[in-house]
């Protein structure tokens, strides 16, 4: 699971349209996980 799943997967499962921006620390490989910077996540018209 992505670091960022946590924020934007609730919009996805009920169906909802979303804007995000994730900011992360570096790119994740299979000794890293990325860390999240920083976020700007809201629900779309």
């Amino acid at each position: 699971m992505w670091p960022d799943d946590i924020y934007w997967m609730p919009y996805f499962l009920e169906n909802k349209k979303f804007v995000g921006k994730f900011l992360f620390d570096r790119t994740s490989d299979d000794k890293y996980q990325a860390k999240i910077l920083s976020l700007d996540l809201k629900a779309a018209e």
